[in-house]
């Protein structure tokens, strides 16, 4: 059926285009005005927009959906893509409910937010060259694959303990504090392998698992009780709930990739994922349209806002907290996501996730956001050369845990911290001819 769908997906004409992403950041500014009325969060705060303001933030975030490809060829088109409506919609329209004041910087941000997508979408259509690979026979590419993600485990359950003890999804943040204190004691290779694992090994060995299941089932059914199991033991300690939930996405998005692959099917899925769970809010089920889509549509747009917010009268961080710590001036006196959660939350320990371009912004204000789409440039070319030849339906629906992770997470934290760099090895090391197992 899912084939059959995807065969008859015909090019959109560009009005359908414009009112579908139009529609996209009108349905945005009603669901944060509901979200902010009805349950009062700390840190959702509701004001007035200014209607011209917001309606050419609109059209700013919908201009980059008029150049995107109609079918994902390659797997930075695909990525772009998912982040597109993941991120630039949500960090445009939000802040226009958010911040009391709009200044000038926001505009120009804003301006420069939808630049570095328009050439994001047209530099990735460039051919890239071919490189040499590594000859694996496919049996040996998993089974390593297989052994570098048990090593990781073995450390993570070394370090932290083991238990199956699955905290309430409505309530980790206990969780979630007693493993930052466990972090403190770990090994670097410990905290490391958590995300890892989490973000970019499971994802792919669990994309593995459904590619072979119809000509290795026993294989594929170990592979895939072996990525539920680590996923379900790393939330049990952490309290991400976006390690629980990244087994399910990757399952979704692999069955669904026929269909997903073509661009403007990934916004309908958002449109379908919105009313779907609209309707489980209705008869009463209200823990996805108030959690999770409230953190998929929202969250990333509100935490870039207060970023901006912040740091316009602040000098920029310059890596102090991080990279260059302890060689440049750091003058917050805590983390960035911790002192915004400080300030904006009310809470010493709220985490306020920035995206890629938020936490840019934080370290080198406006340049720091052609820098991070430059640099993400360079690691998308680099992606599409190292997946070259590799069945888009293994490569792809992983990318969709990487451009989720974007959307609350610096660019060199993504690349290291949450396995990005894994992934690009990973893929550069792939059998091209599967072969048997």
């Amino acid at each position: 059926m899912l084939h059959s769908l995807s065969a008859r997906t015909k090019q959109p004409p560009l009005a359908a285009k414009i009112v579908l992403g139009l529609g996209y950041g009108v349905m945005l500014s009603a669901y944060y005005t509901w979200l902010s009325d009805r349950f009062m969060f700390p840190g959702y705060p509701w004001y007035p927009p200014d209607f011209f303001l917001w309606a050419v933030g609109l059209l700013l975030c919908t201009l980059p959906m008029l150049l995107l490809p109609y079918k994902t060829e390659t797997a930075s088109q695909f990525l772009v893509a998912f982040l597109y409506f993941l991120y630039l919609f949500q960090v445009i329209i939000v802040k226009f409910f958010v911040v009391e004041n709009i200044k000038p910087y926001f505009f120009w941000c804003d301006v420069v937010l939808t630049l570095v997508f328009i050439l994001l979408i047209l530099i990735l259509r460039l051919p890239k060259p071919e490189i040499p690979t590594v000859r694996l026979s496919y049996a040996g590419y998993v089974g390593t694959l297989f052994v570098a993600s048990f090593a990781m485990l073995a450390f993570v359950v070394r370090d932290f303990g083991f238990t199956l003890t699955l905290p309430s999804l409505y309530d980790v943040y206990g969780v979630r504090a007693q493993f930052r204190l466990y972090t403190q004691e770990a090994s670097a290779l410990g905290r490391y392998a958590v995300f890892w694992l989490s973000y970019a090994l499971i994802p792919l060995l669990l994309t593995i698992g459904l590619s072979l299941f119809k000509k290795h089932r026993l294989v594929a059914t170990f592979l895939m009780i072996y990525c539920f199991g680590v996923a379900l033991y790393i939330f049990a300690f952490t309290g991400f709930k976006s390690t629980a939930l990244a087994v399910p996405a990757v399952f979704a998005m692999y069955c669904l990739f026929g269909y997903i692959r073509y661009s403007i099917n990934i916004l309908l899925m958002f449109y379908l994922t919105f009313l779907l769970s609209l309707v489980l809010f209705l008869i009463g089920y209200d823990f996805i349209f108030v959690n999770i889509v409230r953190r998929i549509f929202i969250v990333s747009g509100l935490n870039h806002s207060y970023f901006l917010e912040y740091f316009s009268h602040q000098p920029p961080l310059a890596l102090a907290h991080s990279l260059l710590q302890g060689l440049a001036e750091n003058h917050v006196d805590n983390a960035p996501t911790f002192a915004i959660g400080a300030y904006y939350y009310g809470s010493a320990m709220a985490s306020a996730n920035s995206g890629i371009f938020a936490d840019a912004f934080a370290n080198f204000g406006f340049l720091g956001i052609l820098l991070a789409g430059l640099l993400l440039g360079i690691l998308l070319y680099l992606l599409d050369i190292v997946s070259r030849g590799i069945d888009m339906k293994v490569v792809g629906p992983p990318l969709v845990i990487t451009a989720y992770v974007l959307t609350y997470s610096g660019i060199l934290t993504v690349l290291n911290t949450y396995g990005l760099l894994w992934l690009l090895i990973a893929y550069w090391l792939y059998p091209r001819r599967e072969g048997s197992l």
